[in-house]
């Protein structure tokens, strides 16, 4: 048998096939070894439906990423396709000019860089480098709002690559356009001649007019190849298809047919004075009422050490009611009781204990014996406050609770107070406890060996305190007066004097008995007795520093060693608990693919016995869970579930992979390592999201949804009286109404000449705010030290008044602003009411309501050009072949 084998390696076709064997067994022992792995991540994922647009699957990643490289290779060169005015207006939103301001800052600080690196030797072709990119980026934010759409779009693509929904809604629409045109049978790759060539190349010198020279075309694929890693004859293909889209563009640009009277019509429109009043009504004029949140009533006395909680945003306020101050360490807060039964004086005391305990709530006396409290909007608490009494003697009622019910009980059903979608699932856990393997004693020579590999890590053990040195007579006398000097340290009697004597500052004898140690390192010098001459000691000499035996620390190496080989036990014991998980996930999968076939429905095949008895059987630690979006990350922690590399990239919660679990696919395809051990999750069921509960509702944004509501409600109501009393046209009831409104008068001005009058108030406002903000940062300069100069009390003065100058400009800029806009929308929409017929509504939205009465129209004698006309056709045609082309392929895309 032996040799048998020994002759089919040894032939060319034994090696061959022991090579492909060596290679199989390879990938999979690292397959086996990698970590949450399991074959099912090499499975087709059932999880991951199908999202078919135009025949390309959307949720592929290879061909979303494909998809997505043809759009930026055609950004590097200029071609893109505008995606719908929608996404198109919300990523211009999110890209001017944030991105801008951000590359400039970006090439500045690329430049000073390479300035610090090369100060003298930066050429003239990197000098006109940065000053172009610099120039394009200063041009690109001063006339953002002039460019058409098409140049703003190949901007964002080419400097906002990272907006997801700008790049998918252009690939989305080109996909839809090429869809369009293989139906049309318009342009097919096979029908390239002379003719559609030599459009093809007009096309890209319209991109670029570089791109005319094939030299230059050819260095321009070349570098895009490059960067992009697409094959150089791709790029003109990629290239072709956009040619081919915008070909099918200036066929559905012909919707914009206008006729040539319109055009004049519209430049007498243009041309047309009025007479015309604006009038705006906001919601933010309304006053709704301050919302009261409770009161409290004394309706007698309370009685001593009665007690009143009041807890808003996480404070509490103890009270305890007293007849006099007490001096002791409790937390609770005294209101001292009125005199002679004063309740007054009483809920005057109680009102004083609340405003100094700053709960965010504001108490307001009310009548004699009573206090309103109400809540701080601005900074509302998230959980309900809560005020609770021990004292008959004290009446509470809380209005607003019956209200802030009533209204979630109206709008439970609103996403933002419906209970969110929840999954239930098992978890599945083999625990690294129940594989525990003992952990070996270590021997001697394992304990002596690893003390010499570690040796440095180790330090002698602290040597013990030194004796206390002898302590000095009180007097130098032996007896009463006597004269006697004490021994010296050849034991003879040391010169007579007075008890009193002092000590020779010259002698080297330490002042302090108890300092007789002197340590340097590990070495210690030790000096002699107090009364006696110490010797010189050099503390600049070395000292030897004792090595450390394995004696001296044997029981610490030996608790180092112990928790080493409790590392590796846990580690093989989590080995283990995963090749169980694995195995597990087998036998799962190979018992779901049974079921099925037999039960039909997902809770039928999840409730059955023998999934009931397999779980039993498999001796894993079965958890039952329950989780919404926003509880995710708390369970996950609660589990001690790890991230991978990739969920800690991108930001998400391992739970995230339980939530996608579907009836299909109702167990996680690959085990996760967990706190303790390695977990496997079924799906148990997923509920829908339902009416929210009270109990579970925010505070906070119940009581702002509660307050915008009345704000509605009764803008609404004012809106309808203010609406009938224009009608009605009762002056006196309209300038009630309408205090707060924001009114304007346009008096023989055109929409041009409404423009142009606000423009010119703007302008001033602004020269007079950059005059005032150039006098105070003179000032400043002089508070700052900046131009070594004193600040006059004048000046001081002068700072604050310009300070409030400053805002009352402010203020009148956005009235300013407001009126503006009125007028200008008052001034386009003028042609179409008529002279004399009162006032009429042109708007209402939720928040705003408009009115506009026309008195008089004047038309201006235009001489108008043949140029001017053509020029207006031209731009009534684009404005509509736009809007025409965005809802042909918004439909194109909803189709798809």
């Amino acid at each position: 048998m032996i040799t048998a084998l020994q002759n089919l390696i040894s032939g060319k076709a034994g090696k061959l096939f022991f090579v492909l064997l060596l290679l199989i067994i390879c990938v999979s022992f690292v397959l086996y070894l990698s970590q949450g792995s399991s074959v099912f991540d090499f499975l087709p994922n059932d999880s991951r439906y199908r999202e078919d647009y135009y025949g390309n699957d959307l949720n592929d990643p290879d061909v979303y990423t494909s998809l997505n490289l043809v759009h930026q290779v055609g950004a590097d060169i200029g071609a893109v396709v505008l995606p719908t005015s929608k996404v198109m207006e919300e990523a211009e939103n999110r890209f001017y000019p944030e991105v801008p301001e951000r590359n400039r800052q970006e090439i500045m600080n690329q430049f000073m860089q390479l300035r610090e690196r090369m100060p003298e030797d930066m050429s003239s072709e990197i000098m006109q480098l940065f000053t172009e990119r610099m120039r394009r980026t200063d041009f690109l934010l001063r006339n953002w709002n002039f460019f058409p759409r098409v140049q703003r779009a190949r901007f964002m693509a080419q400097e906002g690559e990272n907006d997801r929904e700008f790049v998918e809604g252009s690939f989305k629409a080109k996909v839809a356009l090429e869809h369009l045109a293989d139906v049309w049978g318009f342009l097919p790759q096979e029908a390239i001649s002379f003719g559609v060539n030599d459009k093809f190349i007009r096309f890209l010198t319209e991109l670029d007019p570089r791109l005319a020279s094939e030299s230059n075309r050819t260095m321009a694929f070349e570098t895009v190849s490059r960067n992009r890693g697409v094959r150089q004859e791709a790029i003109e293909g990629i290239l072709y298809s956009f040619f081919r889209v915008n070909e099918v563009e200036k066929t559905l640009a012909a919707a914009g047919f206008t006729l040539r009277e319109e055009a004049e019509l519209d430049l007498y429109r243009e041309g047309m004075a009025w007479e015309v009043d604006g009038l705006a009504f906001s919601s933010d004029v309304i006053e709704v009422p301050k919302e009261l949140f409770a009161t409290i009533s004394f309706n007698s006395q309370p009685k001593p050490k009665d007690k009143l909680t009041l807890r808003v945003s996480g404070k509490t306020l103890q009270v305890e009611f007293r007849e006099s101050h007490v001096e002791d360490n409790s937390t609770m807060v005294e209101v001292i009781l009125g005199t002679d039964g004063n309740l007054t004086a009483t809920r005057d005391n109680l009102f004083s204990a609340i405003e100094k305990a700053e709960l965010g709530i504001e108490a307001a006396r009310e009548g004699n014996t009573a206090l309103a409290l109400y809540l701080d909007e601005d900074n509302l608490p998230a959980s309900r406050p809560t005020i609770a009494r021990a004292s008959e003697a004290i009446d509470l009622t809380i209005p607003l609770e019956a209200k802030l019910r009533a209204f979630h009980e109206e709008n439970k059903n609103d996403p933002l107070f419906q209970e969110p979608a929840r999954t239930e699932a098992t978890a599945v856990t083999f625990a690294m406890s129940s594989n525990l393997p003992p952990v070996t004693e270590p021997t001697e020579n394992r304990l002596r060996q690893y003390f010499e590999n570690n040796k440095v890590d180790f330090a002698p053990p602290t040597p013990p305190p030194p004796p206390p040195a002898p302590l000095l007579p009180e007097g130098n006398g032996t007896e009463g007066n006597s004269s006697k000097g004490q021994p010296g340290p050849d034991g003879k009697q040391g010169p007579s004097g007075d008890s009193n004597a002092g000590i020779d500052a010259n002698a080297t004898v330490f002042a302090d008995a108890n300092l007789s140690l002197f340590t340097s390192g590990n070495a210690t010098a030790i000096a002699s007795e107090a009364n006696g001459s110490s010797p010189l000691v050099d503390f600049n000499s070395s000292f030897a520093i004792p090595e450390v035996t394995f004696e001296q620390v044997r029981d610490e190496v030996y608790e180092r060693v112990m928790e080493e080989n409790r590392g590796f036990a846990e580690e093989e014991a989590f080995a283990i608990a995963r090749e169980e998980a694995i195995a597990f996930l087998d036998d799962l999968s190979k018992l779901g693919n049974r079921l099925r076939s037999k039960h039909k429905v997902y809770t039928s095949l999840r409730q059955s016995k023998e999934m009931t008895d397999f779980l039993s059987r498999s001796g894993a630690s079965i958890k039952k869970i329950s989780f919404n979006k926003s509880q995710m990350g708390i369970q996950g922690q609660i589990l001690g579930l790890e991230r991978r590399e990739s969920e800690t990239r991108s930001g998400k919660q391992p739970l995230e992979e339980v939530e996608a679990l579907t009836d299909r696919r109702f167990f996680t395809p690959s085990v996760r390592r967990s706190r303790e051990g390695y977990t496997v999750f079924l799906l148990d069921r997923k509920i829908e999201p339902g009416p929210g509960e009270y109990a579970n509702a925010s505070f906070r944004t119940l009581y702002r949804e509660y307050r915008r509501d009345l704000r509605e409600k009764a803008f609404v109501a004012a809106a309808d009286s203010l609406t009938k009393a224009l009608e009605d046209d009762n002056a006196s009831a309209a300038a009630s109404l309408a205090e707060k409104a924001v009114i304007v008068s346009i008096n023989g001005k055109s929409s041009e000449g409404v423009r142009s009058s606000y423009d010119g108030r703007s302008s001033r406002l602004d020269s007079r705010r950059q005059k005032l903000e150039t006098e105070r940062e003179e000032i400043v300069k002089k508070e700052s030290g900046e131009d070594n100069a004193t600040v006059t009390p004048v000046e001081k003065e002068r700072k604050k008044e310009i300070d409030g100058l400053l805002d009352s400009l402010r203020e009148e800029r956005g009235d300013l602003n407001a009126e503006r806009a009125l007028a200008i929308q008052v001034a386009g929409q003028a042609f179409d009411l008529d002279i004399g017929e009162g006032w009429k509504e042109l708007e209402r939205s939720e928040d705003r309501v408009v009115f506009a009465r026309l008195k008089g129209a004047y038309v201006k004698k235009l001489d108008l050009g043949e140029d001017e006309v053509d020029r207006r056709l031209q731009d009534l045609s684009s404005v509509r072949a736009e809007e025409g082309r965005d809802r042909l392929v918004a439909d194109l895309i909803a189709a798809g």
